[in-house]
């Protein structure tokens, strides 16, 4: 497989990503997606725009921007995860309950953030 390959396969994932479950709490979850209907001028549509993004721009042979597409979905991400730890020891220091916030994100967080360290890697000439 060469770079290119690897670098549209994970432009793939973080595009199908926007449609899994991001957060899920039993049988309530939402999507990237969801988020994206809900309301169009969130940050949500940017990461979106992004993955999108890194998946054209790996597809017409632009390694730089696909690179640089992935990071700032990377950036999104880790931003996002960052906020939900801090939310829950937050929580956990004023309400004396120990919540697992991290616990709660879905196969779509994970797999944006894992497709997205592997597009900045594999996004080169």
């Amino acid at each position: 497989m060469t770079n290119k390959n690897i670098s549209i396969g994970a432009g793939a994932v973080m595009t199908i990503s926007i449609f899994l479950p991001l957060f899920s709490l039993g049988a309530v979850s939402a999507s990237l997606f969801d988020g994206i209907s809900a309301d169009i001028a969130t940050e949500a549509t940017l990461v979106a725009l992004f993955a999108i993004g890194a998946l054209v721009s790996a597809f017409l042979d632009k390694p730089s921007i696909a690179r640089i597409c992935s990071g700032v979905v990377l950036a999104a991400v880790l931003y996002t995860l960052y906020n939900t730890y801090d939310l829950q020891s937050s929580l956990a220091s004023a309400l004396n309950v120990d919540v697992d916030l991290l616990s709660m994100v879905g196969i779509g967080g994970w797999s944006m953030l894992v497709a997205s360290i592997v597009g900045v890697l594999f996004s080169k000439e």
